[in-house]
C-alpha cells in the first residue's frame, strides 16, 4: 500500500513540475509569477493590490507593441493604483497649461518571462515605457 501511495505521489510531483499548459506557471527555466510580481512592483512603486497575473505572448496583451517580438513570452502583471498620465510638453511662454487627464486606476506591466526584465507598462488607451 505504501509503495502505491509513493508512486502516486511521485507521479503527481512530476506532473506538477512540468508546468503543463497552466497559464500561471513559469515557463521552462523562466521566472515565477512571484518574481514577475516583484519586478512589476519595482516598475510601479506606488502600486497597490494585484488584479491579475497572466503568462503568454506579448501580442496577446499588446498587439501593436513594437519594442519586442509579438511571440516573446511575458508575464502581464496588472496592478491597482493611481497612476498619473503625462500632461504633454510644457506650453510655450505666455500660453496656458493643458488640462491633465485624470490618473488611471490600473496598469499592466509586461515582464520578460525568461529574464525578468521590464518590457513596458500599459494603461488603457496609452502605451508608456
Amino acid at each position: 500500500m505504501r509503495i502505491v501511495a509513493a508512486m502516486i505521489l511521485a507521479a503527481a510531483l512530476v506532473a506538477c513540475s512540468t508546468g503543463g499548459a497552466n497559464p500561471t506557471t513559469s515557463p521552462s527555466a523562466g521566472i515565477s509569477q512571484t518574481q514577475a510580481e516583484i519586478a512589476a512592483r519595482a516598475a510601479l512603486p506606488r502600486s497597490g493590490d494585484l488584479i491579475s497575473a497572466r503568462l503568454g505572448p506579448t501580442a496577446g496583451f499588446s498587439p501593436g507593441l513594437s519594442v519586442v517580438p509579438g511571440d516573446r513570452v511575458v508575464w502581464a502583471i496588472t496592478l491597482a493604483g493611481s497612476f498619473p498620465l503625462s500632461c504633454g510638453p510644457a506650453p510655450p511662454p505666455g500660453a496656458s497649461h493643458q488640462t491633465c487627464p485624470p490618473p488611471v486606476t490600473s496598469a499592466t506591466v509586461l515582464v520578460d518571462a525568461q529574464t525578468g526584465a521590464f518590457i513596458a507598462t500599459l494603461v488603457p488607451g496609452v502605451e508608456i515605457r
